[in-house]
């Protein structure tokens, strides 16, 4: 066998070990993407759950906004029971951002009602809620890590022809804002504190 047969072969087996290494590579981070996502959406659902008690406390006390408040609910319930998986990932933001919309009312509008502040019913409900808020926000932080990692990788030549090859990319992944994020009570969380 000639020296030049013997590289063209060497390359060519290289070429296929690197090939599948670097498809190895990809899938391995997409892998840690939708993790990182699924511990996402379960913060969000745990949020969502405990939300849910703060608003069936506050129906009792903000007679007026019941129709705010069921509507709130409903959409909780929805973004609970929205496929899960990280394909989804626009709608569960939209979600948040209806959600945290009208949060901002009700908030507002607790002012109006002192007896709730003073009910150690409410405030420890509402303190389930920060504690919440502190792991979403911890989730978000970490899903966005993975994301800028999964879309460093992807433009990374050779790496970016080979996701090209296998219709890999990342355009269709959106990022949370940390900044979305916000606990129910007085406090804003900012994205420093988390």
């Amino acid at each position: 066998m000639s020296l030049s047969l013997q590289i063209i072969i060497g390359l060519t087996i290289g070429l296929i070990l690197g090939f599948f290494t670097i498809i190895a590579t990809i899938n391995k981070k997409e892998q840690e993407l939708i993790l990182t996502w699924n511990n996402l959406s379960d913060a969000l659902n745990i949020r969502y759950l405990k939300l849910k008690n703060v608003l069936n406390f506050l129906k009792n006390h903000m007679k007026n906004f019941h129709s705010e408040i069921n509507k709130l609910i409903e959409m909780c319930d929805s973004s609970i029971e929205s496929d899960p998986s990280i394909k989804n990932i626009s709608k569960k933001l939209q979600d948040e951002n209806n959600i945290n919309y009208t949060l901002e009312n009700i908030k507002y509008n607790m002012q109006n009602f002192p007896s709730i502040e003073q009910d150690t019913e409410i405030q420890s409900a509402l303190n389930a809620i920060i504690e919440s808020e502190y792991n979403v926000g911890e989730a978000i932080r970490i899903y966005n890590a993975k994301n800028l990692e999964y879309k460093v990788l992807l433009d990374t030549f050779p790496i970016s022809l080979v996701a090209w090859v296998l219709n890999k990319n990342q355009d269709e992944i959106i990022s949370f804002n940390v900044a979305n994020v916000e606990e129910f009570g007085d406090n804003y969380i900012d994205e420093d504190e988390i």
